[in-house]
């Protein structure tokens, strides 16, 4: 019984993900007061490493607002992280949406919002394992017995945002899907680096 304790308890063993978060910060900038944004990653998420950035307006979409946040501690960053990264509002649904993308679908986790005046966008992906998950709490589960004797594994989150008018929800959707595709894009090809 002592073999799954000495990977935790005596080595504190953590696995790493194939690409740091420096390497993925080009898909995040603008984002300026790192200190504040810091503070309020760690209340929110507990310890994290992390870039936040602000996709511009384009053709009357909105700007956008890009998180990538990675942690040792996935449950932080899967439940429910709409709830920390939009601001003054609650969603009333959540799904998941399958992309289409290479020779496959890629999952992607939306929230969706009440009619409030505007339209609010939020959605987000999960790379764990190098793999993007549709369910987390299934990869979890599945994933124990490798933590087991290997240590835990990090959790990466995609996360895009944005508010704007009445009728700007589709233009916000097709951005933040372009950027969570760009941004699977380019983590693939660094892993594969």
């Amino acid at each position: 019984m002592l073999i799954p304790v000495i990977p935790h308890s005596y080595l504190k063993l953590k696995g790493n993900d194939c690409v740091s978060i420096q390497d993925l910060s080009a898909l995040c900038a603008g984002k300026t007061d790192s200190e504040t944004i810091g503070r309020r990653l760690t209340s929110i998420f507990g310890e994290v490493q992390w870039c936040a950035g602000i996709l511009p307006s384009r053709d009357d979409t909105p700007a956008l607002e890009c998180w990538i946040l990675r942690s040792y501690d996935p449950k932080k960053l899967y439940h429910l992280p709409e709830i920390g990264l939009v601001r003054d509002a609650a969603p009333n649904r959540r799904l998941t949406q399958y992309l289409k993308w290479e020779n496959g679908a890629v999952p992607v986790h939306r929230a969706f919002y009440p009619d409030s005046g505007g339209d609010v966008y939020a959605a987000y992906m999960l790379i764990y394992n190098s793999e993007p998950v549709d369910n987390p709490y299934i990869t979890q589960v599945l994933s124990f017995p490798k933590q087991l004797l290997a240590g835990v594994a990090p959790m990466s989150l995609f996360f895009v945002s944005g508010r704007g008018p009445q009728g700007t929800l589709a233009r916000m959707e097709e951005q933040g899907t372009r950027w969570l595709l760009e941004s699977l894009s380019l983590y693939r090809s660094l892993c594969q680096d």
